[in-house]
């Protein structure tokens, strides 16, 4: 049956293996046969596995966060390329569609501002309503993650990181946003 079996007690350092650091003065290879002696006088089934300098021993959680943290950072670089292009777009098929309007609100004496106005305003408020909800669902985000996992996330970092995520969002946005209005400032009434 499933259910029949033994079961054994996992030894220390079994299911998560112990590390420790040894402060030295000379080179850790010469007092690592000495470490080695202690620790098979303290326990000898121990072994001692990736001896040498600090700096030097893998880490495998930071290998694997840092990881993770270059693939995010490389899909959100992709995501903010790709949404500057659709931004871009529709900026671009607004003033396309606006052209008649734009030279007669030109003819009837419009200024350039008011001409930029009429077609950013719309997409300046539609930004806006998005930066607000993207930056309240990260306040969200990094509130529960401050309380669990043992405080991931320090407190005192993460209002710093959604201002910057969303400064970053508005500049990116302008920058798409600019070029498409400025291609009507030309259009002549006739």
């Amino acid at each position: 049956d499933a259910d029949e079996g033994v079961y054994h007690a996992i030894a220390p350092g079994e299911l998560h293996p112990l590390s420790f650091a040894v402060r030295a003065g000379t080179d850790p290879a010469r007092i690592t046969p000495r470490l080695r002696s202690i620790l098979n006088d303290i326990d000898g089934g121990a072994l001692i596995h990736d001896a040498g300098p600090l700096d030097q021993v893998p880490d495998s959680n930071r290998i694997i966060l840092s990881w993770a943290t270059y693939l995010v950072a490389l899909l959100a670089g992709i995501a903010m390329v790709l949404s500057a292009a659709c931004l871009y777009a529709l900026m671009s098929f607004t003033v396309a569609k606006r052209t008649r309007e734009c030279g007669i609100r030109t003819a009837l004496g419009a200024r350039p501002a008011n001409i930029i106005s009429l077609i950013g305003r719309r997409t300046v408020l539609q930004l806006s309503a998005g930066i607000a909800i993207g930056a309240l669902l990260c306040v969200a985000m990094f509130s529960l993650l401050g309380r669990t996992n043992g405080g991931l996330v320090k407190s005192e970092q993460w209002p710093l990181t959604v201002a910057l995520m969303a400064l970053v969002v508005i500049a990116v946005a302008l920058l798409a946003c600019v070029k498409p209005p400025l291609t009507a400032l030309p259009i002549r009434p006739v």
